[in-house]
């Protein structure tokens, strides 16, 4: 089934398949979040899985996730970034190159986040950091 179950770092019922494999994972309250390989997002509760998004969120995988007590920023290696509420509801998507210039030839890839008071600062695979300043509403 559906278990945390570590099987040469992949984990679950699919285990051998290269599509599940885990890209990174992070505590939101008393679920986990965690993305893979394929762009999935999956809510654990404990070491079972409670939710896979039906669909890819994302078409590379994600690389990033960051949580506060209400929200969770979700990323990927297409600079694709995804705020959700604590109720894991889509409150805000956009992508780094459409918000920011951005050098054509830099990894825009996710790699890590910061989010306080209105400011959210974003780390990509290209060694870059980006700030953006925005309110956030959990409805």
């Amino acid at each position: 089934g559906n278990i945390l179950n570590s099987k040469k770092g992949a984990f679950g019922a699919g285990a051998d398949r290269f599509e599940d494999k885990l890209t990174s994972l992070k505590s939101f309250g008393t679920k986990y979040l965690s993305g893979n390989i394929s762009g999935d997002l999956i809510v654990w509760i404990g070491t079972s899985i409670a939710k896979k998004s039906k669909k890819a969120m994302f078409t590379k995988p994600i690389d990033a996730i960051f949580t506060t007590t209400d929200f969770a920023f979700v990323g990927d290696r297409n600079g694709n970034v995804i705020i959700l509420n604590d109720q894991l509801q889509r409150l805000h998507g956009f992508n780094i190159t459409a918000e920011k210039e951005i050098l054509q030839s830099m990894d825009i890839g996710i790699n890590a986040f910061f989010y306080e008071e209105g400011r959210l600062i974003i780390g990509t695979r290209g060694n870059e950091v980006y700030e953006y300043s925005f309110s956030i509403e959990n409805g």
